[in-house]
């Protein structure tokens, strides 16, 4: 879910951000470095009950398992941070439809880009965190990785596109309009073609071989529409 589409006229996207803190985690120089951007900035001490359009909502990854499963209509865009290392936190924030997780120890840039990214409807995910989550071995080589992604048909790039931003099967079916079996007959080739063994690793792959630049950059295969079957 893209948090707002607008332009900052400081730089960078605007979005109203809430910071989500009920234990001081977030200091001054949080809050002055996005307002500084143009944007709106609140804090609040406890989970809302509701959340709004064009608000992205910063906050520990424990508190946003505690929002996202309870909240009422459209999911909310949440940046979960944390001070956990281990693969299983990436695995938890995908899990719970999480826009982006950043780790708290990363510098104020790293915030403001993975804001940018998650305004502008694209996921962000900590690379440290990805390579965690990848576990052993070495990420391909960027001309084979660019080789593995221009395999992929038209239908498949949209439902890559879908694993990416965190979308379930049945939102992936809905979407494009097909079944869920062929949903997941989709996601077994993009898996073979990619070399990659589950929807985690297909995402990391992607966000670690386009520079986090997203799904809007898997290329199209040459002479094929991006939606073709």
């Amino acid at each position: 879910m893209a948090a707002s589409t607008s332009h900052s006229a400081r730089g960078g996207s605007y979005v109203i951000v809430v910071l989500c803190d009920p234990v001081g985690m977030f200091g001054d120089e949080v809050v002055a470095a996005i307002s500084n951007r143009g944007n709106e900035v609140n804090i609040v001490r406890s989970i809302p009950a509701t959340t709004a359009d064009q608000t992205l909502y910063i906050m520990d990854i424990s508190l946003a398992s505690t929002l996202l499963p309870g909240t009422t209509g459209q999911r909310p865009a949440i940046l979960a941070v944390t001070d956990r290392n281990d693969g299983q936190v990436l695995k938890e924030a995908v899990s719970l439809g999480a826009a982006g997780l950043l780790s708290i120890n990363r510098p104020m840039s790293t915030l403001l880009a993975a804001i940018d990214r998650i305004a502008a409807g694209q996921p962000y995910y900590d690379r440290r965190l990805l390579q965690a989550a990848l576990g052993a071995g070495q990420p391909a080589p960027s001309s084979q990785a660019a080789l593995r992604l221009k395999q992929l048909t038209g239908r498949e790039r949209d439902v890559l596109a879908a694993i990416v931003a965190g979308h379930t099967t049945r939102t992936i079916a809905a979407t494009l309009n097909i079944s869920t079996a062929t949903v997941r007959s989709h996601i077994q080739k993009v898996l073979a073609k990619l070399g990659v063994h589950s929807r985690l690793e297909a995402a990391a792959f992607v966000l670690a071989h386009n520079r986090g630049e997203g799904p809007a950059d898997i290329p199209a295969p040459r002479g094929e529409a991006a939606g073709a079957d």
